[in-house]
């Protein structure tokens, strides 16, 4: 399965680092459990937006910033995938 990756990370089996906007390729599994941790959206075939209200408000913060987003500095969790959203 791919997905594509939205935030930066190194895989902790390969050790290769992605960027957002890479392609990650791995089992369902594992795929899930970087979807779940809102560090890749989707996969390639489906595009699935990612699940924000698993995700916490540092990583909701993490994700505006990524994408160029300046969100207020005591923005609820609601504001904020209000941000990502639009």
């Amino acid at each position: 399965m791919t997905a594509e990756v939205v935030v930066a990370f190194r895989d902790i089996h390969t050790w290769h680092l992605y960027a957002p906007g890479d392609v990650y390729e791995g089992s369902d599994t594992r795929v899930g459990e970087l979807r779940s941790l809102g560090i890749v959206a989707g996969d390639q075939a489906g595009g699935d937006a990612p699940d924000y209200q698993s995700m916490t408000n540092a990583q909701l913060s993490e994700l505006c910033a990524k994408m160029g987003i300046v969100p207020p500095k005591r923005a609820t969790k609601a504001q904020l995938i209000a941000l990502l959203d639009d």
